[in-house]
């Protein structure tokens, strides 16, 4: 959910020769971590590409429409949150029980 200017750490409002060297800069320390580096590098050009000349910078401010994915809005909306828990087996078992037994509890309680 980064844009591309999220992605080359620079300014909205960042010349060509700003961008290139962002870019570049980018690059480098992609070459420096081998884990992912390949879906890195990927986000990088791609953001680049994005917003390389004025044209393509005034053509990405106008139709740039963000990819949301679930991931993303989970990430988004709790930050904090590293790891989501599952509901334990006994959450289950009381949510069964409660829709057998016509309870209101519609939650799983932990």
């Amino acid at each position: 959910m980064k844009t591309a200017y999220e992605t080359l750490e620079i300014t909205e409002k960042a010349s060509d020769d700003e961008i290139k060297s962002a870019y570049l800069n980018e690059i480098q320390k992609c070459s420096h971590y081998p884990v992912n580096k390949g879906h890195y590098y990927k986000d990088i050009e791609a953001a680049f590409y994005a917003i390389e000349s004025k044209y393509k910078r005034i053509e990405y401010e106008l139709f740039y429409v963000p990819i949301v994915t679930a991931i993303g809005l989970l990430e988004a909306a709790a930050p904090k949150i590293t790891k989501l828990r599952r509901p334990s087996i006994e959450a289950y078992e009381r949510q069964i029980i409660c829709s057998v037994d016509g309870d209101d509890e519609s939650e799983f309680i932990d």
